[in-house]
Formats: C-alpha cells, structure tokens, sequence
C-alpha cells in the first residue's frame, strides 16, 4: 500500500495544482505543433504543383515526396517555432512551480507538511520536465503520422526529428532552469520577469558597448574576428547548433553542462532562500549593491555611447562634446542606482539612500571610460614582434556589403563564405623570421 508522503503521490498532489500549466503545454505542442506541420504539408503540395505547372513538367509523386521530405526535415527539426514553444513553456513551468515562495502564507503551509525540502523541489522540478518531455513527444509522433500520412518520412526526417528531440531537451532544461534560479533570486513575480530579462539580455548588451567603445576611441580596431555573441545563453547556442555542421555534439554538450550548472545553482538558492524573502525585490540581501552596480555600469556607458553617436563626437580627431558624453554617463550612474533602490524598497524615498553605491558605480563607469580613452591597454600602440606574428589577412573593405549585391566570395562548392572564412582560407601571408644566412645576405 502506497504511502500519501510516497514520492509519486507527492508528485500527483502536484500535478493537481499545475494542470493549467499542463493544458498550455499540450496546446502548444500537441494542436499546434502537428497543425503546423499538416499547413507545411498542404502548402509544400500546393507548391510542387504550382512549380511543375508553372514550368510545364508533369507532377509525379517523387517530386512532391523530394519536396515533402525537405521541408519535414526543418519542420521536424530545430526550427524557430519549437524554440519559441520551448522557451514559453519553460519559463511558466518555472513560475508556476515555485510561484508558491512569493507568499510568506503558503510558505507556511508547505513547510507545516510532512515532506523535506529536498523532495518538494525534487517534485516540482521533475514535474516541469514531464509537462514539456510528454506533449512535446506526442506532438512530434502526431506530426511524423501526418508526414508520414503524405509520404514525407524517411531516414533523413527522422533523424532530423530525433536529434531535434535531444537537442531541444537540452535548451529546456536551460531556460527552466535560468528561469527558477529567477524566482530563487527575487521575490514576487514582477521581479522575476525583468530578472529573466536581464538573463537574456545582459551579455549582449556588454559584448555590445565594448565593442562599440573599441570601435569609437581604438584608431586600429577592426571588426574582424570580434564576436558579438553571447557565450552564456542558450538562445545563442541553439541558433550555433543549427548553423553548425561539424560541433553539433560539442555544442549539445555546452547546451547540457550550462542547464546542469544553473540547476545546482538554482537549487543551492533554494536551500538558502529565507522564508521572510517572499515579497521583497531581492531574496539575499548581498546581491544587492553587485546587481544594480553591474546593471547601472554598462547602462550608463551605453548611454553616453549613444549621445556620442548622435553628436558625431570623435575622439581621434576634435574630441569636442566629449564634456556631452561625460555628464550623460554620471546622469545614468545616479538615476539609474536611484531607480534600482527603489524597486528595492518599494519606496520612493529609497532613491536618497545607498549613496555610496552611487560613488562606486559612478567611479568603475569613470575607470572604463578613461580606460577607452587614453587607451590603458595599449591596443593602438601595441606593434608585435616579427617572431610573433604567424600569419596576417587582409580582407577587402565592405566584403559582406558587396556580397549582398551578388559580389560576393564563394567557396569552389558555390556555398557563400563569410569575411572571416574567406580571410582564413584564402588571403592569409604566412610570415616567419629570417634565418641568420638571410641576415648575412
């Protein structure tokens, strides 16, 4: 007989409580995952049809069945609206799940049971992994029978269909489990949702301003070989993950080791997490002055990164507006910092308080800024050694332009070649030092 604290009857007294969540699920995955592919399916016949009247051929059903397989294969694959489906699930499982830590009375509740907090996590964690593995998997098999039903099935689909299935478990678990550290860190739900935001977003917005600062004050910065891309996000990997040929393992692997990190983050949060948390902006209050100084940091130099742009400010040739530039840095630094005080405490007058985080992130935006400026790293001036240099690239001005007109550079195969792939393996002048019988010459 099975016991009510039983690890699975916990599990079904969980369900009971998430079955809204398991709908969402189900509509996204299981009407509109196979709805989609059934309109790919009529849209791709219609097409066969149109191109082989339009040309005069005479429509046979391999060529509907080439053309079927084709769009299976990205429709059953990695495709944009999986992602989508994926991310939004993800996230509501996440909130949902542990939205229970925002009232301080349904903590008690949970904490007067019978049942260890380790389980309870357990539970609830394991739950958002089945309300998206079991729709998505019986989507994924009605729209193989719907495939499958207009002869668009092969070996090729189905791999498609099941490394997508892999691959796209992995960027779940990645967004579910960014998504409950985001409620492990705050407090109530609106909260939570800028905290995803800034998940999402804050490695681009750095990666950005520091390029756009190399790029304003650096006379020899070149965009070749600068990356853009966040590392840490998700959304980035699987976008590499389709765009790759050859680490498609390596990047799953990434995907894998990235979700698992932030679980055991997330769950050593929630072991930490004070039940006195619920309601307040911030669960730990030492997160605090490091999340609004790293916020107000690259906001304020973004900021003035702008102005710059709209003034036309160039420090290599007048510098003039640079003064422009400064105070819209400084205005951010103490609006921002004032602004994020507030959302603390929920109160207007916590703009006049914390000043000193208003000093330190007024001065670690100053020291960048200075550092861009006078250039402390020595990247204009830095000259390599002849012994060092192992080879060099040129590569044409407005190489990416011209390839939008069809100027382009094109591999043998006839496949398009990026600035960069084009410099690597075309235009690089390998150079090595003189040998001492060239000296002697």
């Amino acid at each position: 007989m099975m016991s009510k604290s039983s690890f699975l009857v916990s599990m079904k007294e969980n369900n009971k409580r998430r079955l809204w969540v398991w709908v969402i699920s189900m509509l996204a995955f299981v009407l509109v995952f196979p709805v989609y592919t059934a309109l790919v399916v009529k849209n791709t016949i219609i097409h066969s049809e149109w191109i082989a009247e339009s040309y005069g051929l005479k429509l046979t059903q391999q060529m509907i069945h080439e053309e079927l397989v084709f769009n299976m294969a990205n429709t059953l694959g990695v495709s944009a609206l999986i992602a989508v489906l994926t991310t939004i699930v993800a996230i509501i499982s996440a909130v949902q799940g542990f939205s229970y830590l925002y009232s301080r009375k349904k903590i008690d509740f949970y904490m007067g049971m019978p049942v260890k907090r380790k389980k309870r996590f357990l539970n609830i964690w394991l739950n958002g992994i089945l309300l998206y593995v079991i729709p998505y998997l019986s989507g994924l098999l009605i729209s193989i029978l719907i495939a499958a039903g207009n002869g668009g099935v092969d070996g090729e689909v189905l791999y498609a269909a099941a490394t997508a299935f892999g691959i796209n478990i992995c960027f779940y678990l990645c967004v579910y489990h960014m998504a409950i550290l985001a409620v492990m860190l705050t407090g109530n739900i609106v909260i939570t949702g800028f905290a995803l935001l800034v998940f999402g977003l804050y490695e681009f917005g750095v990666r950005f301003v520091l390029y756009g600062y190399k790029e304003l004050f650096f006379r020899y910065f070149s965009s070749y070989g600068n990356d853009k891309s966040p590392i840490l996000s998700p959304f980035v990997m699987l976008f590499d993950f389709v765009n790759s040929s050859h680490d498609r393992l390596f990047i799953a692997a990434k995907l894998l080791i990235f979700g698992l990190v932030l679980l055991v983050i997330s769950y050593v949060c929630y072991k930490k997490r004070p039940a006195e948390a619920a309601g307040k902006a911030m669960t730990f209050a030492i997160t605090k002055p490091i999340v609004k100084v790293l916020l107000v940091i690259p906001l304020s130099l973004l900021a003035g990164f702008l102005v710059a742009e709209t003034i036309n400010y160039d420090p290599l040739t007048t510098g003039e507006g640079i003064w422009y530039v400064i105070f819209t840095i400084a205005l951010v630094v103490v609006v921002g910092s004032a602004m994020i005080q507030v959302i603390y405490e929920f109160d207007i007058k916590g703009a006049l308080h914390k000043k000193s985080h208003i000093v330190v992130a007024g001065v670690l935006a100053a020291l960048i800024f200075m550092g861009f400026r006078y250039d402390f790293t020595g990247y204009d001036s830095y000259i390599p050694k002849q012994k060092d240099i192992e080879s060099i690239a040129f590569v044409p001005d407005y190489y990416e332009n011209s390839a939008m007109y069809g100027n382009g550079r094109f591999d043998q195969d006839g496949s398009y070649m990026s600035e960069q792939e084009y410099a690597d393996k075309y235009i690089c002048l390998l150079y090595t030092s003189p040998s001492p019988r060239d000296v002697e010459e």
